[in-house]
């Protein structure tokens, strides 16, 4: 399943998550800082991988409020005290049929995200369990795990 994934924060877990999705998936990088953005959009994202460096020049960077359609996943990879932040300048990117996925360090995202979520798709959303792939085989693992959820 082709999926259109976006992704606020074009840091190193942003890049390197929207690089090896863009090889199955439309991704787009959404951040704040325009040199970040340029430079995704002139020469992609260069990944280092244990004996040589892979070049994604698949995934394209935005600033942050830029026009997007809904998207079937939207990624947050911004710091903890960011989050609602940037998940209110980005709402129009998801409805009820978006899957939110945070994988941020630190306690208390559900709950901004859950806080941003409920003036969005309405009280149904829960946060019921965390679902963990160690060390999947390849990312369509991980996409594929996505789009389970979603069906």
């Amino acid at each position: 399943m082709h999926m259109k994934i976006a992704i606020i924060g074009a840091g190193a877990m942003g890049c390197l998550f929207g690089a090896y999705l863009s090889t199955h998936h439309e991704v787009t990088l959404i951040d704040v800082y325009p040199p970040q953005i340029e430079a995704i959009n002139r020469t992609g994202v260069t990944v280092e991988e244990a004996d040589e460096e892979v070049c994604y020049p698949g995934v394209k960077a935005v600033p942050i409020g830029c026009k997007l359609p809904v998207q079937d996943v939207l990624i947050v990879f911004v710091k903890n005290t960011q989050t609602e932040q940037a998940l209110m300048q980005t709402k129009e990117l998801i409805d009820e049929h978006s899957l939110v996925l945070t994988l941020q360090n630190g306690a208390g995202n559900d709950t901004h995200i859950r806080h941003v979520e409920r003036g969005i798709a309405g009280p149904e959303l829960e946060v019921e369990h965390i679902h963990h792939i160690a060390q999947p085989e390849s990312v369509d693992d991980i996409a594929d795990a996505a789009g389970e959820d979603q069906a």
